[in-house]
């Protein structure tokens, strides 16, 4: 008897790291932005929120039916403190989340 292969259970997407990492708001001026791409293997409903460390909800990015294929969605930290905050993103029943870093 040998050992058989055991299939992989493919995530029904992936999930990049924001860029940039850390971004940050200079001088004031509302360029404190950073983009997150994502690849949906299949369409469906997608929901991707950004919490703080509290888990407190700063924004929902995402709530909707998207399709197959790369998406890129944009993070403006205008207005927000400089610290960690976490993206999550959950679609087909499965979730992912990538940390992100605001600075000043």
């Amino acid at each position: 008897m040998g050992i058989e292969d055991i299939p992989e259970i493919e995530i029904g997407y992936e999930l990049d790291q924001n860029y940039p990492n850390p971004f940050s708001i200079g001088g004031g001026s509302k360029d404190g932005s950073t983009v997150i791409d994502f690849k949906l293997r299949q369409a469906g409903y997608v929901i991707g929120v950004v919490y703080d460390l509290l888990g407190s909800e700063v924004a929902t990015l995402i709530d909707g039916e998207m399709s197959k294929g790369t998406h890129s969605v944009k993070f403006d930290g205008y207005g927000l403190s400089p610290g960690v905050y976490i993206f999550r993103i959950t679609s087909m029943g499965q979730t992912k989340a990538i940390k992100m870093v605001l600075g000043k």
